[in-house]
């Protein structure tokens, strides 16, 4: 389970690489398909200074942040399967996000972030909540 865990979530940061940096076509349809259907109905992001926003709130942020830090760039690191073993249907991650020209969270930052996913009918991983912590000496 964990390849398919980790392919998503380098599959979702890339995206929002590309987006928050403007280096790709602000095409409403690719924003729809490979970010926003990919959250649960139920999304919730904590981020690492508390703030807390739900999926049309994130929705809205990150459509609004496109092209806005033409040098942000996203690196994940250490991505573990961190759920129980013998429960295939509890579905959790950790990773380290390493961003630099983060405009808006401090220009280079580390966030040790938790995901947990759902599955919908088709099968497909959905971000059900992800809850991010600044990494020790990283908070900007």
């Amino acid at each position: 389970m964990s390849g398919r865990l980790e392919t998503e979530i380098r599959r979702l940061h890339a995206f929002l690489d590309a987006w928050l940096s403007g280096r790709m076509p602000a095409d409403e349809r690719v924003f729809q398909t490979d970010f926003a259907d990919r959250l649960s109905e139920r999304f919730l992001m904590i981020q690492p200074g508390g703030s807390r926003s739900g999926k049309t709130e994130t929705i809205v942020a990150i459509r609004n942040g496109y092209g806005k830090s033409p040098k942000f760039r996203i690196a994940i690191h250490k991505v573990q399967d961190v759920a129980p073993a013998g429960q295939p249907e509890i579905l959790v991650a950790f990773y380290e996000e390493h961003q630099t020209g983060a405009l808006n969270s401090g220009w280079d930052n580390i966030r040790l972030s938790t995901v947990l996913f759902e599955e919908d009918r088709d099968g497909r991983l959905l971000w059900r909540h992800l809850q991010e912590t600044w990494a020790s000496g990283s908070q900007p």
